[in-house]
C-alpha cells in the first residue's frame, strides 16, 4: 500500500511540474508573438542607436544558404535583462515557417554594462543573434529592449539594417 501511495505522489509530481513547463513554453510563445507585432507595426526605425553600437555579419554556409549574425555591443548605459527579437524582410507571422533570431526570451537572462564582464552573473560584454537564410542580402528590422538597474524603467530601440555578403 506504501508503495503505490509513493508511485501516486510521484505521479502527481511529475503532472504537476509538466504543467509548470507547459506553462512557461506558452508564456514564451505569447512573448514571442507579441514582439513578432511589435517589430512590424512600427512607423519608424533608427539606423544606429546612442546607447550601445549595432554591427552585422553574414557568411556563406557549405550548403550554398547564409547565417548572419548580429552583434549589440559596447553600452553607453546600463541595460539589464536585455531582450532582441528580429523579422527577415518583414514576413508576417502567419507566412513564416522559421523561428526568427532572439534573446531572453527563450533563454537566460543577460545584461550589459558599460566596462562589466561578469558571465557567471548574466553581464556579457556583447549580445548576439543569428539566423539563417537561403538569400544574400536582407532586410532585418529588430528591437533592442532593456531595464534600468531598478527594474522600474524599461527601454526600447527599434532599428533597420540591410546585411549583405560580403566575399
Amino acid at each position: 500500500m506504501y508503495r503505490y501511495f509513493l508511485v501516486l505522489i510521484i505521479c502527481v509530481s511529475m503532472l504537476s511540474s509538466c504543467a509548470k513547463n507547459e506553462m512557461k513554453e506558452n508564456a514564451a510563445i505569447d512573448m514571442y508573438k507579441s514582439y513578432y507585432s511589435q517589430v512590424l507595426s512600427q512607423d519608424s526605425y533608427l539606423e544606429n542607436s546612442e546607447y550601445f553600437t549595432l554591427s552585422t555579419e553574414m557568411t556563406r554556409l557549405s550548403d550554398g544558404s547564409y547565417r548572419y549574425y548580429v552583434i549589440v555591443d559596447e553600452p553607453t548605459t546600463a541595460m539589464y535583462h536585455c531582450r532582441i527579437f528580429a523579422v527577415e524582410d518583414d514576413i508576417p507571422y502567419q507566412d513564416n515557417d522559421k523561428m526568427m533570431p532572439t534573446l531572453g526570451i527563450f533563454d537566460t537572462d543577460v545584461s550589459l554594462i558599460p566596462n562589466k564582464i561578469d558571465k557567471a552573473h548574466g553581464f556579457m560584454k556583447g549580445l548576439v543573434i543569428s539566423g539563417e537564410s537561403d538569400k544574400d542580402h536582407i532586410e532585418l528590422k529588430l528591437v533592442v529592449q532593456w531595464n534600468d538597474e531598478s527594474g522600474k524603467s524599461s527601454n526600447e530601440q527599434y532599428l533597420k539594417t540591410t546585411i549583405q555578403y560580403q566575399q
